[in-house]
């Protein structure tokens, strides 16, 4: 999951997310990965905590043998 870093501006988010997404992509290929609303703090509480769980919930549903 990938959230903006509040301290950044909309560029510098861009390219430190998609140095994150690299680096996770190189160690596990299969993982999938969402830009989650809000920030590191807001994505906790509401209205933003909604989306993160139903991400969360739709994930459950990817059986193990799916993501290997």
């Amino acid at each position: 999951m990938l959230v903006d870093d509040p301290q950044l501006d909309a560029l510098d988010n861009q390219l430190e997310q998609a140095s994150s997404a690299a680096g996770w992509q190189q160690l596990l290929p299969q993982l999938a990965l969402w830009q989650g609303p809000g920030n590191h703090f807001s994505v906790l509480k509401a209205p933003d905590v909604y989306s993160l769980a139903a991400w969360w919930y739709d994930g459950l549903t990817i059986g193990v043998e799916e993501t290997q």
